[in-house]
This record gives C-alpha cells, sequence and structure tokens, in this order.
C-alpha cells in the first residue's frame, strides 16, 4: 500500500514537472516573438529619409506631427523654387503650409528668395479629400498686392500642397468660407487649383532637388530631379562656382517638352569639385542662335 502510494505521488510529481515545462516553453517562445515584433525595423537600402522625399508622403494624414522634413515653394527671379525644412505643424500639409508661411529666413532672401505670401497670414487648417486639398487661410491672404503678388501667392500654395502624392489640387477659404475670387484683381479660384493651371511660374526648369542651399557631399555623382518645358526637352545641367565657371556640364533629356512638361531623373558627377560653395545651373541652348539660356540656379554647400 505503501509502495502504491509513493508511486503515485511520484507520477503526479513527474507529471505536474512536465506541463510546467511545456508552460514555460511556451511562454518563452511567446515573450521572444514579441521581442522580435517590437524591435524597428532597418531601413531599406536607398531609402531616402531627408526633406526631399515628399513626393510619395500622403497628407491626408491628420495624425499629429511635432516636426515635419517637406518643402515650400518661394519665388527667384518670379519663378518658383522650393526650399527644404523643417516646420511644426498637425500634419505634414499643414507642417508645409506653416514653412510657407513663415517665409523664406534673411540668409535666403539675400540670396534673392521672396515669398508674395503677405505678412500676418495664418493657418486655420487644412484637409485632403479625394486628391484635393482644401486649405484656410486667415483674411490677411487677399491683403495688398498687385494681379502678379495675388497669381504668385496662389501659385506659392498650390505647389507647396501638390508635392505631396495624395493632393492633385487645391481649393481655397478664407476664414473658412469657399473663396471663389481672390482680391480686387479678379483671380478666379472656384475650382480645384493644379500645377498645370500655373505654369507661368515655373521654371522651364524646375528643379525639385536637391532644394535651395542643400548641402550635397563633394567626389560623388549628385541626383537631380525635377521637371522640364524646354525645346526637343534638352537641356543642360552644370556646376559652377560662385563666381559664374562652369566646372562641369550634363546633357539631359526630360521625358517631354517643346510645350509639354516633362519628368527628368538625372546625375552630374562632384568629382574634383573643390568642398565650398558652388551653383546647380540649369540652361538649354537658344534653337534661334545657340547662345546659353540660364533658367534656374540653385546654391549648393560642398562638403
Amino acid at each position: 500500500m505503501n509502495a502504491s502510494r509513493i508511486a503515485h505521488g511520484s507520477g503526479f510529481r513527474t507529471l505536474a514537472l512536465l506541463t510546467t515545462l511545456v508552460l514555460l516553453t511556451a511562454l518563452l517562445a511567446t515573450a521572444t516573438g514579441c521581442s522580435r515584433a517590437d524591435e524597428p525595423s532597418e531601413p531599406q537600402a536607398g531609402t531616402d529619409s531627408s526633406a526631399e522625399s515628399t513626393a510619395s508622403v500622403d497628407a491626408s494624414s491628420t495624425q499629429p506631427v511635432s516636426v515635419s522634413a517637406v518643402k515650400a515653394y518661394f519665388l527667384s527671379t518670379e519663378k518658383l523654387t522650393p526650399v527644404a525644412g523643417n516646420a511644426t505643424g498637425s500634419g505634414v500639409a499643414a507642417a508645409a503650409m506653416e514653412l510657407l508661411i513663415a517665409g523664406p529666413d534673411e540668409t535666403k532672401k539675400t540670396q534673392g528668395l521672396t515669398s508674395e505670401i503677405p505678412a500676418g497670414t495664418k493657418l486655420r487648417g487644412v484637409r485632403v479629400d479625394n486628391g484635393v486639398a482644401t486649405v484656410d487661410m486667415s483674411s490677411d491672404f487677399a491683403s495688398g498686392g498687385g494681379s502678379f503678388s495675388m497669381l504668385g501667392r496662389v501659385a506659392q500654395v498650390v505647389f507647396t500642397l501638390t508635392q505631396f502624392s495624395s493632393v492633385d489640387s487645391v481649393l481655397f477659404e478664407l476664414e473658412g468660407v469657399p473663396l471663389d475670387v481672390l482680391g480686387g484683381e479678379g483671380v478666379i479660384l472656384d475650382t480645384p487649383q493644379t500645377r498645370a493651371g500655373h505654369e507661368s511660374f515655373a521654371p522651364d526648369v524646375l528643379v525639385e532637388s536637391p532644394t535651395w542651399g542643400a548641402t550635397v557631399a563633394s567626389n560623388t555623382s549628385l541626383n537631380v530631379t525635377g521637371s522640364a518645358n524646354t525645346f526637343e526637352a534638352v537641356f543642360q545641367l552644370q556646376i559652377a562656382d560662385t563666381a559664374g565657371n562652369v566646372i562641369r556640364t550634363q546633357r539631359v533629356q526630360a521625358t517631354s517638352g517643346t510645350g509639354t512638361r516633362g519628368t527628368f531623373d538625372a546625375s552630374i558627377s562632384l568629382a574634383g569639385i573643390a568642398p565650398g560653395k558652388a551653383v546647380l545651373v540649369a540652361s538649354y541652348l537658344s534653337a534661334k542662335d545657340g547662345s546659353r539660356v540660364v533658367v534656374g540656379q540653385i546654391p549648393l554647400a560642398v562638403r
């Protein structure tokens, strides 16, 4: 009888031990799996996380964002050019608009950048629905300026918001009320505004990246992207020093031209370019007399 009880107790303890081991193994496996799932993933090779990678960003997100890397479009010799920066907002679209409203800093002003957004303008909100961004501005947005200023500020907003892949066009509101006509100049805004509708403010070669004042690495190949509308879609990218001496020239052909704006993705070597200040120059040769016509200049810092 005693032997039977001992055998029975031993078997019970063995079974309990095995059950405990199985449970511990399962818990360990679960904990390991959770740990791996919570680890940050490694960035994919070639991923561009800079402020110039906004084309693929969904601007419809309304999740709070403390700081966003975005672009704002200012004017250089009355043509638009993007400037990258970090801005605060309730989302990337709002962050880009806040950067635009803030205007170019003093350094960029001395380099020739201007803005037609009136001082005192405030952003009341941005919402995106089915590719259309509706931007609500304070009444200051409609103050001052002639026809160029009115059209220029509209173009700045349109290009700034359509940098995002989720935005195709822009509607305007003033103090929460749909804006059909801007100012005494009668700028009609009753339909969604697109980049194509403000083509006159885009330079013949619009360099989207690198942006104005970007820092680039010496002895590398500089990737240049953007859009162009030139004769037979052909133009030149050049690296020049601050005195205007051309150091390197690269022929580029966009996807279309001669009245139709096409895109381009090109590279120009920075091999042998000394660290310091340089200028990326976009130009083409006149079909009339072969002279060089400069249509864009982007200052760079070579490191």
